[in-house]
């Protein structure tokens, strides 16, 4: 069951698509795609944001949603000066105005991880009716990025951990081992990949 989230989330991706944004969906609404459902309260969004995107993506948002020109400039700025942790990802708010919920709008940089995602990324109908689509991140790329998360948060968020443990539950069959190994040795969380595995059953 497809939920307001995604559907706010589907408000935004147009826009983006019509200025050749390239952007990809993670965070909590990609969960949902691919493991189970629950509720939240905003939707990440990786998407390659430069100078020149600023004021038309103000201008074509600006019915429904609240974002400052100034605070995407500082993100795209910082983007360009910090590209190397995820800790510090350069990001700016995409506010709803109509039901306050709020899409955070991470800024792609060089580093790799990142430019993975935006690689992989696959084109997915995520409303039926009427039916929409947008680029979500896979779900091997949503098990690492959680996972790194939850390494950064000290490996304290239920949350986290259950969304990751739902994508391997349902995904497990699917997915590319190989691919998750690899990036998760580069990314340091291979222990932890092994346990997400081992504890959804599929070790």
């Amino acid at each position: 069951m497809l939920n307001e989230p995604v559907e706010i989330t589907l408000l935004v991706t147009p826009q983006l698509e019509a200025l050749n944004i390239l952007y990809v969906i993670g965070g909590s609404v990609a969960s949902i795609i691919w493991g189970e459902y629950r509720s939240t309260n905003d939707a990440d969004v990786l998407a390659a944001i430069q100078m020149q995107h600023v004021e038309p993506l103000v201008q074509a948002l600006g019915n429904e949603f609240f974002l400052q020109a100034e605070d995407m400039r500082e993100a795209i700025r910082f983007a360009a000066h910090h590209p190397g942790e995820a800790r510090t990802r350069p990001r700016f708010a995409v506010l709803h105005v109509p039901t306050a919920f709020k899409i955070d709008m991470f800024v792609s940089t060089d580093r790799p991880f990142e430019q993975a995602e935006l690689a992989r990324r696959i084109h997915e109908v995520v409303v039926s009716e009427p039916e929409g689509r947008a680029y979500i991140a896979t779900a091997e790329d949503m098990v690492l990025a959680k996972l790194e998360w939850y390494q950064l948060g000290n490996e304290v968020s239920d949350k986290q951990w259950r969304d990751i443990l739902a994508i391997i539950k349902l995904q497990g069959p699917m997915l590319d081992r190989v691919y998750m190994s690899d990036w998760a040795t580069r990314l340091g969380i291979e222990s932890l990949l092994s346990r997400a595995f081992a504890g959804a059953g599929n070790p």
